[in-house]
């Protein structure tokens, strides 16, 4: 009896001990956290909130808008975005494509809207990481540009889109880029990998065109009928500038006295000037130097010159209009009036022309 209650002892102690050595129950491990999802706050725009998925099917992106300039963007699997962006980064028109790991993201835009022309007007947007890192030209992927189809503020650019001929913008076959095809038929086709060297590569966007030929200066007409003249079509107002056109020749710009000088030309009676000349009329004569005007009560330049001295001298310069010069209408107030002439000289300051004044 008692070796009995020993062995009970013993294999009690036994069992205590093995409890105690008996590992702790693991900690359970936490579920991942999952991303809220985009608070909207406001009603949706439907042209700006749409989704895209990658050619496997397996990442979205997605994009919130409430505006055109109010929009959340998620790129990411179910529950598990890589990145997000407070921005619009196309219409529910547009053309998107993205990579299976969210990376790069390109936008084709279906119907792009003009900047200074459709040349410099971005058609392809691209986006890395959720940022924006560089746009394609329209000039930069359509070859032809009398293929380009505009209408007002946008234009079509995009075979496939719009209901224009051609297959509409599409994966690769691999899943790891895009193809798509301009109007005119160029076909462009980009890697995701490589865009970011396609677009160091690309040609150089046209600037807009602020200038033309060597001095640039644009002339346009307004709702009024009035013509203005700017330096540059830059300078020329939005509304106006395909109506505008570079000017052909020089133009000088005048303070108003040069103007009035240069549209009364007896002005330069009063002041001795030469008159400017003109592509059919030579320069004139150079001009000598002032002198004191006598004091005989006849009106004179500074260079003491009568009107008719004035018109002597400018003979050999062209026809010169004297409205303020007397016109005798009798062969009284001048013996040479419509009489055979040698010079203006003989004419009394008119013309001498064919042999008899005029």
């Amino acid at each position: 009896m008692r070796d009995s209650r020993q062995l009970t002892l013993t294999f009690g102690l036994l069992v205590a001990l093995a409890a105690c050595k008996k590992p702790a129950p693991e900690a359970p491990v936490p579920e991942p956290a999952v991303a809220p999802p985009l608070a909207a706050a406001g009603p949706l725009d439907e042209k700006w909130t749409w989704r895209a998925v990658s050619f496997s099917k397996a990442i979205a992106l997605e994009q919130r808008g409430r505006s055109a300039t109010d929009c959340d963007v998620t790129c990411g699997s179910e529950g598990q975005p890589k990145w997000t962006l407070a921005a619009c980064i196309a219409s529910k028109d547009d053309f998107t494509f993205l990579a299976e790991d969210c990376s790069t993201v390109l936008v084709l835009l279906e119907y792009p809207k003009k900047v200074d022309g459709w040349r410099t007007a971005p058609v392809l947007r691209v986006l890395r990481n959720g940022t924006a890192v560089g746009e394609f030209s329209g000039a930069q992927l359509v070859a032809d540009a009398s293929r380009i189809k505009e209408n007002g503020a946008h234009f079509r650019w995009l075979a496939g889109a719009l209901g224009e001929k051609g297959a509409a913008p599409r994966y690769l076959s691999d899943g790891l880029g895009v193809q798509f095809e301009a109007i005119d038929g160029r076909a462009t086709t980009l890697r995701f990998a490589d865009v970011m060297v396609a677009l160091a590569k690309a040609p150089a966007a046209p600037a807009a065109r602020a200038v033309a030929g060597p001095l640039g200066p644009y002339e346009y007409e307004d709702e009024a009928g009035d013509t203005h003249f700017v330096d540059g079509l830059s300078n020329v107002p939005a509304k106006y500038r395909q109506r505008a056109h570079p000017v052909q020749g020089e133009v000088a710009v005048m303070s108003g006295a040069e103007k009035q000088k240069a549209t009364d030309p007896a002005s330069y009676l009063r002041s001795g000037a030469a008159m400017p000349p003109t592509p059919d009329m030579p320069a004139a004569p150079a001009q000598p130097a002032a002198v004191a005007r006598p004091d005989d009560g006849v009106e004179r330049n500074e260079l003491g010159e009568t009107p008719r001295d004035y018109a002597i001298r400018m003979g050999s310069h062209g026809r010169i209009i004297m409205p303020n010069a007397p016109k005798p209408s009798d062969p009284g107030q001048c013996a040479a009036w419509k009489a055979a002439c040698g010079s203006n000289k003989d004419c009394c300051s008119q013309r001498c022309t064919g042999g008899a004044c005029e």
